[in-house]
C-alpha cells in the first residue's frame, strides 16, 4: 500500500486495502495517510471515522493522530480538530511525552486561527 501511496497510485491503494484479509493498524494508518497526500483531506478524516467504528477491535495510535490533525489542519477546520484532539485524549495519546505530534496539534490550531488554544499545548 505504501509503495502505491508514494507513487500516487490512490485505486491501487484502496484495491490493496479492500482486498486484504486483516487490517491491521498501519494499514488503516496508510490508508488515511495515502488520502491526505493525494490531496483529499475530508477522505483522510472519513477513514479515519470509520476506523473507529469498524477497526475490529484496532486503537489508533500517535502516527495515525499525526495525519489525521494534518488532515483537519488542512481543511481548516477548528471544530473537527478539536473533537480529534479530545479523541487523543479519550484513546489516553498525550503530547507530553511526544514532541512530534504536539508540533502538529499547535500548527492545526495555528491554521485554524486560534493562536490561544495553540499556546495552551
Amino acid at each position: 500500500m505504501r509503495v502505491y501511496a508514494v507513487c500516487g497510485v490512490m485505486g491501487n491503494v484502496c484495491k490493496v486495502f479492500d482486498e486484504s484479509p486483516e487490517r491491521d493498524l498501519i494499514s488503516w494508518t496508510t490508508l488515511i495517510q495515502a488520502f491526505l497526500k493525494m490531496g483529499f483531506p475530508k477522505e483522510a478524516v472519513s477513514a479515519f471515522f470509520f476506523f473507529s467504528m469498524c477497526g475490529a477491535g484496532l486503537s489508533p495510535d500517535r502516527m495515525t493522530f499525526v495525519v489525521v490533525l494534518s488532515a483537519c489542519r488542512k481543511l481548516g477546520d477548528l471544530s473537527l480538530g478539536r473533537e480529534m484532539h479530545s479523541c487523543m485524549d479519550h484513546y489516553g495519546i498525550s503530547v507530553d511525552s511526544d514532541v512530534f505530534l504536539g508540533n502538529v496539534l499547535v500548527d492545526m490550531y495555528l491554521k485554524c486561527g486560534q493562536a490561544t488554544l495553540a499556546c495552551e499545548q
